[in-house]
């Protein structure tokens, strides 16, 4: 029988029980900030000798929304700088799991890019998206409220966790209201760069842009984790399209035409 009162355990018990008061500590925090927003829950930042503005009207509550909060910057500024750094002047990207806006926000107006293509399925994150971009004035801006996969088709939520907004998960197969396309479709030209974080559908969607990607060679930043192999099999498939992985900043893959690489 194992003892419940080994070191292991005990610590094991303690970590579990630090990270929920550090958690609760960092919502209680979120939440004073937040309220003092005001009715608008509308937050600025500088960044770079720019204003910066986000609604965030589940700020305290929804972890992306709470780090932009806490930390009054854009979230993943690392690789978000990465990205800028290798590309060109007049980008056009298409952010595909936009979430609120914080990269398609990043891309308008850190990158100046010519356009943003934003595409979010979620029908209550796409309002505050298009608050964010209103707050930006971003006018090279289009949103898709769809989303994107393999093959023509509708599909439904399997997990909506209203702590993490992001994390958002789809299941194929399932009867559901939100439509999926494939970006071939849409005949967009002339891409500089495809950021997609869509909760482990990455290969669908690659394989619904082969014709895009293999058109527009575009710099491709994916979000991929190593459970259950699926930086593998997305890293496999990527060599399939002839691309090769050129750096991994966290969980998310960039990925270059391999013959540049």
């Amino acid at each position: 029988m194992a003892d419940n009162g080994a070191p292991g355990a005990q610590l094991t018990s303690l970590e579990r029980a630090l990270r929920k008061n550090t958690m609760q500590m960092e919502r209680l925090l979120a939440h004073q900030v937040w309220s003092a927003l005001g009715e608008e829950k509308v937050l600025t930042f500088p960044y770079q000798n720019l204003e910066i503005s986000f609604h965030l009207p589940e700020g305290w509550f929804d972890l992306l929304q709470r780090i932009i909060l806490l930390n009054r910057k854009f979230y993943e500024v690392p690789l978000l700088e990465n990205i800028r750094a290798r590309l060109g002047p007049r980008p056009v990207i298409a952010d595909i799991g936009a979430n609120i806006g914080n990269h398609s926000v990043f891309f308008a107006k850190v990158c100046k890019a010519e356009h943003v293509h934003a595409f979010e399925p979620i029908p209550h994150i796409q309002k505050i998206l298009r608050r964010n971009t209103e707050l930006n004035a971003m006018s090279g801006f289009t949103l898709y409220p769809f989303a994107l996969g393999e093959a023509k088709g509708n599909i439904g939520v399997d997990m909506f966790n209203p702590a993490n907004l992001g994390s958002t998960t789809l299941a194929p197969g399932r009867d559901g209201q939100i439509p999926i396309k494939t970006l071939d479709s849409l005949e967009l030209d002339g891409l500089s760069l495809l950021k997609i974080d869509v909760e482990g559908m990455q290969d669908a969607v690659l394989r619904g842009a082969s014709n895009t990607i293999r058109e527009s060679r575009p710099i491709l930043v994916i979000e991929a984790f190593k459970k259950n192999q699926e930086r593998a099999k997305t890293t496999a498939l990527l060599g399939e399209m002839g691309y090769a992985v050129d750096q991994i900043i966290g969980h998310n893959i960039i990925a270059l035409p391999a013959a540049h690489s």
